[in-house]
């Protein structure tokens, strides 16, 4: 039987690491490693079965992976995952997790910033997360909308957001049933504001200004519009839609895009958030 004292110096000698009395809690819970609690509360610990725990092939992974510096993993890229920086416990939203988390940008859908277990990113780590999670949200999305989409087609689109995003705004500013229009139809109005320039200047506006945000209206999110509104006979046809900012769109109204470029000229209206100043 040992102390902890006699443990750790095990422990130190194996990993360069002070033995968490944390971690020797949880293998004796777990009966990992066996103890004897004594009248005056302290344990007399089992060096063969504490040995064993730390041989165990899933204990050297997690415990050597503890073992890495953070800051040696900035700006590298695992999976498909570049790792940017740490992130400051006060600004943290997992406010339980004690150990350390990364920034990363996600390389296969374009997302920014999510915030990634350190422990995830490292090759010995128990689990290595790969994406932000984005392979789980086309799989998910393919199966509660359209199962008959391709994974080769999904796969092409490196920003989901942007076919989200895409996706809804015909789902709530059409007539258009995108669950149940042949699957070529569909897969046409995707690509068509996908790779639309004014789609993505006004996709990457609000990227800029979505901290900005301080009322109802996200005023520089996309929007869908008719460019001769329905009220006038316009249709839901993919030549008589155009993306334009919320905020944009909800001050033209009812007019067609040429009154409303002749109102903005006649009564010297403009505004960062109107699209000749964001395709500039």
């Amino acid at each position: 039987m040992a102390a902890y004292k006699d443990l750790n110096e095990i422990y130190k000698k194996e990993f360069g690491l002070e033995l968490p009395r944390a971690t020797l809690t949880r293998w004796i819970k777990t009966n990992k490693v066996k103890a004897i609690k004594q009248q005056n509360g302290k344990y007399d610990y089992d060096i063969e079965s504490f040995m064993q725990a730390i041989q165990d092939p899933d204990s050297q992974k997690h415990i050597r992976a503890t073992k890495k510096d953070p800051k040696d993993y900035i700006g590298k890229i695992t999976g498909k995952l570049l790792i940017k920086g740490i992130v400051p416990k006060e600004l943290r939203d997992d406010k339980k997790y004690n150990g350390t988390i990364m920034y990363c940008d996600c390389l296969q859908c374009g997302s920014k910033d999510n915030q990634i277990r350190f422990s995830y990113l490292t090759e010995n780590g128990n689990f290595q997360q790969v994406t932000c999670g984005c392979d789980r949200k086309r799989k998910a999305f393919k199966a509660s909308t359209r199962q008959d989409l391709t994974d080769d087609f999904l796969n092409q689109f490196s920003n989901f957001e942007r076919y989200l995003l895409i996706h809804k705004m015909f789902i709530r500013t059409t007539d258009i049933d995108v669950l149940n229009i042949p699957l070529q139809t569909y897969e046409n109005m995707i690509k068509y504001f996908y790779y639309n320039k004014q789609f993505n200047a006004v996709y990457d506006f609000w990227e800029q200004h979505q901290n900005e945000t301080t009322t109802f209206y996200d005023w520089a999110k996309p929007s869908l519009d008719h460019i001769l509104p329905k009220s006038k006979g316009g249709t839901d046809d993919l030549n008589n839609l155009q993306v334009l900012t919320v905020f944009e769109n909800l001050a033209k109204r009812d007019l067609t895009m040429s009154e409303w470029t002749d109102f903005k000229i006649n009564t010297h209206t403009t505004s960062d958030y109107f699209i000749e100043n964001i395709m500039k």
